[in-house]
């Protein structure tokens, strides 16, 4: 029986706590227009000062390798943790925090020459975002951010290694990790959103 009164306290102080955080969902306007992509983002606001975000966004459509034409599916992953300087409103004003993204995209070839060219592009990576976070009195937020970070997985496989044209000693499978230039990670941001709980003052 304590147990149980116990956990049901928990719950409730749990519940209460969530109650009182806000949850901004977010998105980016100008990658249907450029990319021909979606992107969804939430972030919670623990606290008036630290807000915690998770998002997903699809990548899809057409590129061309050495008159090749590819078709990519895949999506992104991301995470991040902002620690926002002097709110007004809660999780909003000046931010700085770190991110985490991983994406995996399939590639495959539509007008392949000789043989089979499709390959996959897994990518992660970590590093550190700032920005700053407007949220207006009907609850409506636009939010720039900026980042600079590092791949810790890049990586690419070839779906069709045996039969490729490509010289498979070399290509099979492409670690590019360790190169320097190719892994810095740059994130740039705009967005707007809505805001769900918390008060905003006039």
């Amino acid at each position: 029986m304590k147990n149980t009164i116990l956990a049901f306290v928990l719950l409730f102080l749990g519940g209460s706590a969530f109650a009182q955080g806000t949850i901004d969902l977010k998105t980016s306007p100008l990658r249907p227009v450029f990319q021909k992509n979606g992107s969804l983002l939430v972030e919670y606001g623990i606290n008036p000062n630290v807000g915690v975000e998770l998002g997903a966004r699809s990548t899809f459509g057409s590129v061309t390798v050495e008159d090749i034409d590819f078709k990519r599916s895949g999506a992104v992953i991301y995470a991040a943790g902002h620690y926002y300087f002097k709110p007004d409103h809660g999780a909003d004003n000046f931010s700085a925090g770190v991110y985490f993204r991983t994406r995996a995209t399939k590639f495959g070839a539509e007008n392949a020459t000789e043989v089979n060219e499709d390959f996959n592009w897994n990518r992660t990576a970590l590093g550190l975002i700032g920005g700053y976070k407007w949220v207006g009195q009907n609850n409506l937020i636009f939010e720039l951010d900026l980042g600079i970070g590092r791949a810790i997985n890049n990586k690419i496989d070839y779906v069709d290694k045996e039969n490729s044209s490509l010289n498979t000693t070399e290509f099979s499978d492409l670690n590019l990790t360790a190169l320097p230039g190719i892994n810095i990670d740059l994130p740039g941001r705009i967005m707007v959103g809505y805001r769900f709980g918390g008060k905003r003052s006039a």
